[in-house]
């Protein structure tokens, strides 16, 4: 027995929000103007491919897209990718809907101290805060349109105190910084992925 019209149609709409579009994520160029001797130190590599890993694994996390590998995209361009006709021509390559490229604007830790000593000994307050924000654009492999644009941005912040004699340094905590670092980098992603699925 046929379905009449009325039901047809209901079930057709279920099976093209079940289709889901093929997108890959190309490194993220860096783009942000302070601090950039930390970023490099702290991804201990030449780009922000740290970056577009784990938009990666967030949209694979969200399974509104098929996601593919970012590392089959090695062999097809050198360097960055910033202009649209290298992205689409990559994504037309690899058989997506979507190619997402973007760019950290924002990657720094701030620092501000106060404090006093006596008799040669100090104490002192910091306040270290990690701020990260990334830009990104979606571009259909079909005809090279800017279908959305997205921002995310992260922040975590710590304060902690210290004691220093005379001689004898309080140090700085990176191991401290980069964790704070990474929150701000978690957070960043994750508000950049969300702007994507609005």
């Amino acid at each position: 027995m046929l379905a009449s019209p009325a039901t047809a149609a209901p079930v057709q709409v279920e099976a093209s929000k079940r289709e889901r579009q093929r997108v890959v994520v190309l490194d993220f160029d860096y783009s942000a103007t302070s601090d950039t001797n930390y970023y490099w130190s702290y991804w201990r590599r030449g780009n922000a491919s740290g970056i577009s890993d784990l938009i990666v694994d967030a949209l694979v996390d969200r399974g509104d897209y098929i996601v593919l590998d970012n590392s089959i995209v090695g062999g097809r361009r050198q360097g960055f990718v910033t202009d649209v006709s290298t992205a689409v021509a990559i994504g037309r390559e690899l058989g997506v809907d979507y190619v997402i490229m973007g760019s950290v604007t924002e990657f720094n830790i701030s620092t501000e101290r106060s404090g006093g000593g006596f008799l040669g000994i100090g104490v002192g307050q910091r306040e270290t805060t990690a701020n990260v924000a990334l830009t990104a654009r979606m571009i259909s492999t079909a005809d090279g349109a800017i279908v959305d644009t997205m921002r995310g941005r992260g922040s975590a912040g710590d304060r902690s105190s210290s004691v220093s004699i005379v001689g004898i340094g309080g140090g700085s905590d990176r191991n401290r910084e980069d964790e704070l670092m990474s929150r701000a980098v978690e957070q960043a992603i994750a508000s950049l992925v969300e702007d994507m699925n609005r």
